[in-house]
């Protein structure tokens, strides 16, 4: 919720903080791992923390939640589905969790699957709006537009001003051809941005689904100036794969050394 750099050198102090504290904790670790991953966008060193973690303490679900889906946003399917499945067994009733798993499924593009993972998250937390939100996403992509329309104003509802939700709603009334009201979103996130941080992602997501392309590109070349945590998710997000030959949106994965990381996974 708040900036890159406001959260970011936050974190950064409490994680070597507490792995200076605690060396062999396996949450220090963690923390030192999420660090390295959202603020830093180093792939290998993020790689490296989690192992160390993981060899302190095998069975934490958070631990292998958070694993998953660092794994998830390399593209790195199986095995990110490996970890997630690892943590729901730990935790079977957790909806963070299970919740993370159909993330994880919508990514990959098995939309049944994660249509379905999603259900089973809201039969075990009804009105939960991270499931809410996924399934309207997993909808979307199945052209079931005012069934995702639906899903996300339902996520909408437990919290009105969540802009990941606003732009995904966007993104579907643009997918559903209610262009004014994908306009109006737009609007939202610019009044919204006048009292909180909005990740300039958000904005390229919606300019994506009005097929704004430019304007897309140029919004997400604002989230990497700002080292914006959500472009972690830059290489696998459905909602771009139109975008994917771009030079300039190439340019910004290449920036992000996201083909190293790759690699390294292979």
């Amino acid at each position: 919720m708040a900036s890159p750099a406001e959260a970011g050198s936050r974190a950064k102090v409490l994680a070597a903080t507490a792995v200076e504290l605690e060396p062999d904790s396996a949450a220090a670790r963690a923390a030192a791992a999420c660090v390295k991953r959202f603020f830093e966008w180093d792939w290998r060193g993020t790689e490296e923390e989690f192992h160390r973690a993981m060899a302190l303490d095998a069975d934490c679900a958070a631990l292998h939640q958070a694993y998953g889906s660092f794994l998830s946003s390399l593209g790195n399917t199986q095995e990110a589905l490996h970890e997630l499945r690892l943590a729901q067994r730990l935790d079977p009733v957790s909806p963070a969790v299970n919740v993370e798993a159909a993330w994880a499924l919508y990514m990959a593009r098995d939309f049944a699957a994660a249509h379905e993972q999603c259900w089973k998250v809201l039969a075990l937390e009804p009105g939960f709006g991270a499931a809410q939100h996924v399934l309207g996403l997993v909808y979307e992509q199945m052209r079931m537009y005012e069934e995702a329309v639906i899903e996300l104003q339902n996520a909408q509802s437990s919290d009105d001003e969540q802009p990941a939700v606003i732009a995904a709603l966007g993104h579907a009334w643009a997918k559903a051809g209610k262009i004014a009201m994908a306009e109006e979103t737009l609007l939202r996130l610019q009044r919204l941005s006048a009292k909180r941080y909005v990740s300039p992602y958000w904005h390229a997501i919606v300019h994506a689904g009005l097929r704004q392309n430019l304007l897309a590109i140029e919004w997400l070349e604002a989230a990497y100036q700002q080292r914006d945590v959500w472009l972690t998710w830059l290489g696998v997000d459905p909602r771009f794969d139109h975008l994917r030959a771009a030079p300039r949106f190439k340019s910004i994965l290449h920036k992000m050394h996201f083909e190293l990381a790759v690699a390294a996974q292979c």
